[in-house]
This record gives C-alpha cells, sequence and structure tokens, in this order.
C-alpha cells in the first residue's frame, strides 16, 4: 500500500508527539482502526519491522576481592 502526504505526516507527527495511537487519534479525530493499519503499511513500507542488528561493545570488569569473615562467640 502506497501511503499518502496525509497519514505520512499524521504518523511522524505521532511518533514525536509521546501520545499513544489512541490518545493522538482521538485529538486528530482519526479512526484508531484505520490509524493502526496505515501505521502498518507505514513500517513495512520503511523496512522497520525488520530487526536490525546494532553493534555493541561490552567492558566487563573484575569484581573487587571480598574477605568475609565469621564472627564467632566470645572471639
Amino acid at each position: 500500500m502506497v501511503l499518502s502526504a496525509h497519514w505520512k505526516n499524521h504518523i511522524e507527527t505521532w511518533q514525536g508527539s509521546g501520545l499513544t495511537q489512541a490518545a493522538y487519534c482521538r485529538q486528530h479525530d482519526l479512526n484508531t482502526h484505520t490509524f493502526s493499519s496505515r501505521l502498518h503499511a507505514f513500517r513495512s513500507q520503511d523496512g522497520a519491522e525488520s530487526p536490525t542488528l546494532i553493534p555493541v561493545q561490552i567492558q566487563h570488569q573484575l569484581p573487587t576481592a571480598m574477605v568475609l569473615r565469621k564472627r564467632g562467640f566470645g572471639v
């Protein structure tokens, strides 16, 4: 499905709004089911639903030594 500029604009505006889909749709008088359908098409079109690998570098630090002493009675 080729999305119209109207729907692309709504989706991009929603993404930056911080609102839930339902709240955005209420605010802009949009049908939530239609919005969800257009969002799915938008994500499929942009490849956003494909997993993306992100390079990560892990730095492992060994814990410092710890000494445990048990206190006995009368010691």
